[in-house]
């Protein structure tokens, strides 16, 4: 059990390599202000995961999202019951244990502990040809056409693909990502806005099940009429992590500064594997000192080793390698 001066004030925290429950209930002693947790590779425990429970409790924790492989459903459970009592979005991806598709289980496990819970997200895959090594799935799916499930608006799915089935509850989709799930194949997205009454919780909110959808995205042009804040930029590039080109028409509400710093953020976190190299945004105020400082950024910050950057009238264009 970590003592007051080992706290630290880490609010959200991605992990992307295996980890188990035991160890991550360890890690949770330590964080008392995470927000939003997202753990893409979980594993199975060494041990009693009771012997290991922290008695802390993580009160501002709101969104959780774990990959899970090896766990059971009572680890499951335990875990997310004594250290997560006010969380209202909770998504889970799993495979071979069909008793993450026990819908009953779910509904008791929701309303005992989570009543507050506003957003549930659920993939399971289904292997075909799995040689008897785990049970599949063969119940109706009318247990997850209950009142409990219907007045959430938790939607019940199945897809037959090459060699499984995907089976999915989540919530009925916002219009943009519903769009790009069901238009998988598309590469160009042009709209007008991302403007929400809920822009503050955006990325954090819909970062849960983008995670598990950003693979399948081919979007790489964007054109958007206009843009508010930083939060619509990170709820983008999440959803869209291959963009090439970038236009914005009229940045509203943001400074130049944090609109770029942002963007220059994205690249340099992927480093390796960015494919954004053409940015256009158009600016009122447009002149060439306007130019000049985007070139003082780029150079202080070694951003680019090759980039050029020109304005035509109140439109600037930025390009590198």
């Amino acid at each position: 059990m970590a003592m007051n001066n080992q706290f630290t004030p880490i609010e959200y925290l991605v992990i992307d390599h295996f980890c188990s429950l035991n160890e991550l209930a360890s890690l949770t002693s330590y964080t008392p202000q995470f927000r939003c947790l997202i753990l893409h590779k979980g594993k199975s425990n060494d041990s009693n995961i009771m012997v290991l429970l922290s008695s802390i409790t993580l009160a501002n924790l709101k969104w959780i999202y774990l990959n899970l492989s090896q766990t059971t459903f009572n680890e499951l459970e335990i875990f997310i019951t004594k250290i997560f009592p006010n969380l209202k979005s909770l998504s889970i991806i799993k495979s071979e244990d069909i008793t993450f598709l026990d819908a009953h289980r779910w509904e008791q496990l929701i309303l005992n502990y989570f009543p507050q819970l506003e957003k549930f997200y659920l993939i399971y895959d289904d292997y075909v040809d799995n040689e008897q090594k785990y049970p599949i799935y063969t119940r109706r799916p009318n247990q997850l056409s209950s009142s409990f499930w219907i007045e959430r608006q938790w939607l019940f799915e199945a897809e037959v693909r090459y060699t499984h089935i995907e089976y999915t509850i989540h919530p009925c989709s916002p219009v943009l990502i519903q769009a790009v799930n069901l238009l998988p194949d598309i590469t160009t997205l042009k709209i007008h806005s991302l403007s929400t009454d809920e822009t503050e919780e955006l990325n954090v909110k819909r970062l849960l099940i983008l995670c598990s959808m950003k693979e399948t995205s081919k979007i790489t042009k964007i054109y958007l009429e206009e843009i508010d804040n930083v939060q619509e930029l990170d709820f983008l590039f999440t959803l869209c992590p291959d963009i090439v080109y970038f236009k914005v028409r009229y940045i509203n509400t943001m400074d130049i500064q944090s609109f770029l710093c942002t963007i220059f953020k994205k690249i340099n976190h992927n480093n390796n594997n960015h494919h954004l190299h053409s940015l256009c945004f158009h600016v009122l105020t447009a002149d060439d000192q306007i130019v000049e400082n985007i070139e003082e950024i780029i150079k202080c910050e070694k951003l680019f080793p090759h980039f050029t950057i020109k304005r035509i009238l109140n439109t600037v264009y930025l390009q590198w390698k």
